[in-house]
C-alpha cells in the first residue's frame, strides 16, 4: 500500500511509502494500491510539466478534471442535455466549413451562399437571362477570391459536394455520440464522449 498526499482540489501533491503525519488541513490523503502508485509516478515522470488530479479513484489531467468539474453542478439529465448540445454545436460548427469542389471552386456553406447558389440555379436553367454566357453564370467569385463560371454541371457538383457533407461521418459520428450520452448512466461517462 502507498499513499497520495492530495491538494484540496483533488491535485497529486506526492506520494509516500509510509501513511504521513501531520499533513496540513487543506490537504487530504489516499490510500492506493501499489500498482495505482508505479502508474501516477510513470504518467509524472513522463509528463512531469502536467498536473494530476486523483478524482473518484481516478487519475485525471488538468483538462480532465475541468471537463469532470464542469459536469458536477448538473442532474445526469441536465448534463446529457448540455453534452448532446455541446456535440450538436460542434458538429454544426464542422458541417459549416467550406467546401471544395474539384474543378470548380471553394465554397462558403452558409445561408446567403446557399441562397446565392439556388438563384443562380435557376436562371442557369431559365436559359434566358442576358447576365448568361454561353448558357453559364459568369464571373461567380469563390470563397478563396477566385472566379468561376457555373453551369448545370457545375451546380451539381456543388450539390453533391453540400449533400455529401449533409451525410458524412459528422452526421453518423454525432448520432453515434447522442446515443453514447443516452446510453451513459453517470456524469463521468459524460466527460470522455468526444
Amino acid at each position: 500500500m502507498k499513499y497520495l498526499i492530495l491538494g484540496q482540489r483533488g491535485e497529486i501533491r506526492h506520494i509516500t511509502d509510509n501513511e504521513p503525519l501531520g499533513v496540513d488541513e487543506s490537504a487530504m490523503v489516499v490510500e492506493i494500491t501499489d500498482e495505482q502508485a508505479a502508474a501516477i509516478t510513470e504518467l509524472k515522470t513522463s509528463t512531469p510539466k502536467e498536473i494530476y488530479f486523483y478524482v473518484d479513484g481516478d487519475l485525471l489531467t488538468l483538462q480532465e478534471k475541468i471537463e469532470h468539474d464542469k459536469w458536477q453542478a448538473f442532474t445526469l439529465e441536465e448534463a446529457k442535455a448540455a453534452k448532446i448540445s455541446e456535440l450538436t454545436n460542434a458538429a454544426k460548427n464542422e458541417c459549416g466549413q467550406d467546401i471544395i469542389v474539384d474543378g470548380v471552386g471553394i465554397f462558403h456553406v452558409d445561408a446567403s451562399t446557399l441562397h446565392d447558389l439556388r438563384t443562380i440555379e435557376e436562371i442557369v436553367k431559365d436559359g434566358i437571362s442576358p447576365i448568361l454566357v454561353g448558357g453559364e453564370y459568369p464571373f461567380y467569385k469563390c470563397a478563396d477570391d477566385q472566379m468561376a463560371n457555373l453551369g448545370l454541371p457545375e451546380l451539381a457538383a456543388i450539390k453533391e459536394a453540400l449533400t455529401a457533407r449533409k451525410y458524412s461521418a459528422y452526421s453518423v459520428t454525432l448520432k453515434q455520440q447522442i446515443d453514447a450520452v443516452q446510453a451513459a448512466t453517470t456524469k463521468q461517462e459524460l466527460a470522455y464522449i468526444a
